[in-house]
């Protein structure tokens, strides 16, 4: 079921419930969000705008209404709040920045290969960069750690049509000592523990792409072997 977000601007009553299909209608202060999920009921749970404040109520359903993973018959749910009906999670955010062009109901969009968003600010910085995908300069996904980093990389790669691999590398976890090895390989015997000749990384993505992941550590030394890793592999990040 693909995910879609709906701002509450101007509603007084959003209706939960089953559909044949997944969609939603909005009228006169009121949206109706189906839901093509077999264990929600087709009248499932209501919510109303109540002095400010976002009230849901389980509309007698079959298998109940959930918040934060506990079953409830009416209460007011705060931001970041999970509500569940059948298999189908809502979550309640009281604020999201959005722009003035933003549609009020938003539909998931892939803008890059593996990258849903149902932010359309985002799907709008993703969109360029399947036609960057195809070029033949090395790319910078900057963000914190976690942040999904290696999937906008990933997606990045399958637009680019390359027939070679996607190898992601965690440069944080390569000693310095081995990174020009890991990188660009070496011959048995050259060095204690070498015990078979290994192509390295940069050999291993040829044709593809070389995603060199949390490169910018703050150890001052580490940060030293790190951009030598970005200076020796400029010609061989894709």
């Amino acid at each position: 079921m693909a995910p879609s977000r709906h701002a509450l601007v101007d509603l007084e009553v959003v209706e939960l419930g089953r559909g044949d299909t997944t969609g939603h209608h909005r009228e006169r202060g009121r949206l109706r969000i189906d839901v093509a999920d077999p264990r929600a009921s087709q009248q499932h749970a209501t919510m109303t705008l109540t002095a400010g404040r976002w009230q849901i109520t389980d509309a007698s359903s079959k298998n109940g209404t959930l918040v934060n993973g506990a079953r409830v018959t009416s209460t007011i749910i705060a931001d970041g709040d999970v509500v569940e009906i059948g298999r189908t999670f809502f979550r309640f955010a009281a604020a999201v920045a959005t722009r003035r062009d933003d549609p009020t109901d938003a539909l998931a969009v892939e803008s890059l290969p593996g990258a849903t968003t149902i932010v359309p600010s985002f799907a709008s910085t993703l969109a360029p960069l399947s036609a960057i995908a195809r070029g033949t300069a090395p790319a910078v996904v900057l963000g914190a750690t976690g942040t999904g980093k290696e999937v906008i990389a990933r997606g990045i790669h399958q637009a680019s049509g390359r027939g070679g691999p996607f190898v992601p590398v965690n440069c944080a976890a390569i000693p310095g000592e081995l990174v020009a090895s890991v990188l660009f390989g070496h011959r048995r015997g050259s060095f204690s523990g070498a015990v078979d000749d290994e192509p390295g990384l940069v050999r291993s993505a040829d044709g593809g792409t070389l995603f060199l992941d949390e490169i910018g550590v703050q150890d001052p030394d580490e940060r030293r072997w790190a951009l030598r890793i970005t200076e020796s592999s400029r010609t061989a990040a894709r």
